[in-house]
């Protein structure tokens, strides 16, 4: 697929990193970028119909876009780094050059690394860097169900507390008062729980969207905890999925007999980078941006939060635990699995586009 180069920086950054991965030697020269955008040398800006949203000047020489471009993408690039450190983010820049870290003299990946090239893998749809037809299609029972095992060690790692996997289908097979019930039970809270379902309530409502439920424990036992109840999304139509305020609210009144005296933090788990045009464009207007849209959906763990929350629950054992989901060590297992078959989906598909460009030029 091409990149432009009025393509948000954020996707030209994942293009690099697919090309970092798929590579021999698993790095990619900046310079690749340009290449595949297919300019002319000294292509004016105003050639392509329209001016350079990302900088009002017409006519620049093609030497000056480069640089321009250049700067966008490492920038982004460098953001990645800074926000996720070398444990949750495969990736390095130097000289010029993108280097995936993955395997690199005898190095094993990190749960977090791992996380950030699920998370990746998942935007391909959004971000629409590569050609889906040269990929599986995204298997639902596999990479979506993953990333909600990383959603459930996120919230953990995040408050470094306990976190219950609530999103069907739940690992233990319970209906939705039953983890309820269990889930109360586990938190020794005073909120308790109805016996039945309520006649105004959603009929068979599995969870009644609510995924992932983390909490910290008090070190005396008894509840009134600081609670986190989280949606996870991993399609286009995240932004109609909000566990909203009023959401809670009629969750409480149709499961809960007595709800519990604190209100949960909500949030919201997704795999992508989000508002890549307006952090392109103001990186203030970006955090504006963010902050109103958590008022919408909760504490919002996208690609540049997510890995980091779940490699801390791997580095923090004695703080965090998962109650009737998959155990930590399992999860990291899925993961290398999952990663292995992906990467080598990934390099068929390379070897494919090679063979198809080798046979128009023949």
């Amino acid at each position: 697929m091409s990149v432009y180069v009025e393509t948000p920086a954020s996707r030209l950054a994942d293009w690099l990193e697919f090309q970092a991965i798929i590579h021999e030697y698993r790095e990619v020269s900046l310079d690749l970028l340009w290449e595949a955008m297919g300019l002319a040398e000294d292509t004016p800006v105003d050639a392509f119909g329209e001016e350079d949203p990302y900088d009002t000047e017409v006519g620049m020489s093609e030497d000056t876009q480069r640089e321009r471009v250049r700067a966008r993408v490492e920038r982004e690039l460098e953001r990645r780094m800074e926000a996720l450190g070398p444990t949750a983010y495969p990736f390095v820049l130097a000289d010029d050059v993108l280097c995936c870290t993955l395997d690199r003299d005898g190095a094993t990946p990190t749960e977090g690394q791992l996380a950030y090239l699920l998370c990746l893998r998942l935007s391909i749809p959004l971000s629409e860097v590569l050609d889906l037809d040269r990929l599986p299609a995204i298997n639902t029972g596999v990479e979506r169900n993953l990333f909600q095992h990383c959603a459930n060690l996120a919230a953990a790692g995040y408050l470094g507390g306990r976190t219950y996997a609530f999103g069907w289908p739940r690992p233990d097979r319970t209906d939705l008062l039953g983890a309820l019930t269990v889930l109360e039970d586990a938190m020794q809270s005073e909120g308790v729980v109805r016996s039945a379902i309520p006649r105004t309530a959603p009929r068979n409502p599995k969870d009644d969207q609510l995924d992932v439920v983390a909490w910290i424990p008090h070190n005396d036992g008894p509840g009134c905890a600081l609670t986190l109840w989280g949606q996870v999304a991993t399609g286009k139509d995240w932004t109609i999925k909000a566990f909203n305020s009023d959401h809670v609210e009629l969750f409480m009144r149709h499961w809960y007999a007595k709800p519990p005296m604190l209100k949960p933090v909500r949030a919201m788990f997704v795999p992508f980078s989000l508002f890549d045009d307006i952090h392109d464009r103001d990186p203030g207007e970006y955090v504006e941006t963010l902050q109103l849209n958590t008022i919408s959906y909760g504490i919002i763990f996208h690609r540049y939060r997510l890995p980091a929350c779940v490699q801390r629950a791997f580095n923090r054992p004695e703080d965090v635990s998962v109650m009737r989901a998959l155990p930590s060590a399992e999860v990291a297992r899925l993961l290398r699995q999952w990663w292995s078959g992906f990467e080598a989906a990934l390099r068929r598909a390379a070897m494919g586009s090679e063979r198809d460009h080798a046979a128009d030029a023949a």
